[in-house]
């Protein structure tokens, strides 16, 4: 069923249950100046231009299909959660205007190879934004896609990602779906459980050495990737998070793909001390991922690196489970030959960044991690803990020889069964 309106219209209300199609009626483009609303099961294909006006109110509680521009001057928006829009261009599609667009769900459906969607304003998404075909790239002044809390996005890949910073709001975990030069290269957060938590990510396919030097780095980091580096920022002071990154054959340096993955860790180049610094890191080699064990020191520029492992330079042998049945086998967390190392610190966290225990000089007068909560900030503090994985992280300095003496830093999986 075809329904034709016409353009410029001062005002006029739509209650769309079927789908319909908008002609342009010899017009290059539909300009809404009144009021259009798209109830739920309604399907409206635009095949022109769409300008909403500043003195318009667009609300999609159905589904629009756009097949050209959109231009944003008033209120485009939804009620409850529903309402999807499809940019289903078959060629560059351009998203502008002076008012952020409201958005449920999107689907990025656009054939155009290469970069199919120009996005010159705001976009806030609240709900889910599917990538099936065609990039997004967004304008790195005029434009910024948000995902809102509870929003998430689904599919990203090499086809169809976000070029450009993309910011996300809300207390879930979430991985940005972002790349560069038609590679997709995903950053993943874990933000606990605050709600008006911020954090704004960009990706780049480039070699960072060229603004960070390489040469300028912590001791312990061997190598650091010279082929892409992701940059995350914090919207809020306040806001913390875990980091993950993902390493690719389509992106990531040969040398970081055949490194012991063990070795891999997250590093960040700190501004104050002008240098690479290792954030640590935990390898999840099914995902092809690397995790910050806490949440991160400070925010910036992040890459994947070759860390020298603690243990092929010091005698050191670390168990990594601990159960606590008081059968005299694996009752706390034990690091074999640590004693050796008395300028050590051994902190755990739990899966949320939290730290549940802290120590220096490990295991020289009982001071050693049993299953026992010392943090305030969880629920049974002094108590003890529920089973489940933890992190652990041991920083400890080695004398390389009579004058010098070299901080080292080792991560990664701590098993803990309570019973609990």
């Amino acid at each position: 069923m075809y329904i034709h309106l016409v353009p410029k219209v001062s005002s006029y209300l739509l209650v769309l249950w079927y789908t319909l199609n908008i002609p342009n009626c010899r017009a290059q483009s539909f300009v809404n100046n009144g009021t259009l609303f798209s109830t739920e099961g309604a399907v409206v294909f635009v095949p022109e231009i769409l300008i909403n006006s500043p003195t318009a109110t667009l609300t999609n509680n159905g589904r629009i299909v756009l097949k050209k521009d959109l231009v944003n001057d008033g209120i485009f928006t939804f009620s409850g959660k529903r309402g999807t829009v499809s940019f289903r261009g078959e060629g560059l599609q351009r998203i502008s205007g002076d008012v952020p667009i409201s958005l449920y769900n999107a689907i990025l459906e656009n054939t155009t190879p290469g970069i199919s969607i120009a996005l010159d304003g705001a976009m806030e998404v609240f709900g889910e934004f599917s990538f099936l075909e065609g990039i997004l790239k967004v304008h790195p002044s005029l434009g910024l896609l948000s995902f809102e809390a509870d929003a998430r996005s689904s599919e990203a890949h090499n086809i169809s990602h976000v070029e450009g910073w993309v910011a996300k709001k809300g207390d879930q975990n979430f991985i940005f779906p972002i790349g560069d030069q038609g590679y997709y290269a995903g950053a993943g957060i874990e933000v606990g459980s605050t709600d008006n938590r911020g954090f704004e990510a960009i990706y780049y396919h480039e070699n960072s050495a060229l603004t960070y030097p390489h040469e300028q780095k912590e001791t312990a980091i061997l190598f650091i990737d010279d082929r892409e580096y992701w940059t995350l920022q914090k919207m809020n002071d306040s806001d913390e998070t875990i980091l993950s990154l993902f390493w690719s054959s389509d992106t990531s340096s040969p040398n970081v793909l055949n490194a012991d993955k063990d070795n891999l860790q997250i590093v960040r180049w700190d501004t104050r001390l002008d240098k690479w610094v290792n954030e640590g890191g935990v390898v999840d080699p099914l995902q092809n991922k690397v995790t910050t064990p806490t949440v991160l020191s400070g925010y910036g520029v992040f890459a994947l690196a070759i860390v020298a492992s603690a243990e092929e330079t010091v005698d050191l042998k670390i168990y990594n489970a601990i159960s606590t049945d008081d059968d005299g086998k694996n009752d706390f967390f034990f690091i074999d030959g640590i004693n050796a190392y008395p300028n050590n610190t051994v902190q755990v966290y739990n899966r949320d960044g939290i730290k549940v225990f802290e120590t220096t000089d490990y295991d020289s007068h009982g001071n050693v991690f049993r299953g026992y909560s010392e943090s305030s900030l969880t629920v049974n503090a002094s108590n003890l803990l529920p089973s489940g994985t933890y992190y652990y992280v041991l920083t400890f300095e080695e004398t390389t020889d009579t004058t010098k003496s070299v901080t080292r830093k080792k991560t990664g999986y701590l098993y803990l069964n309570t019973n609990q």
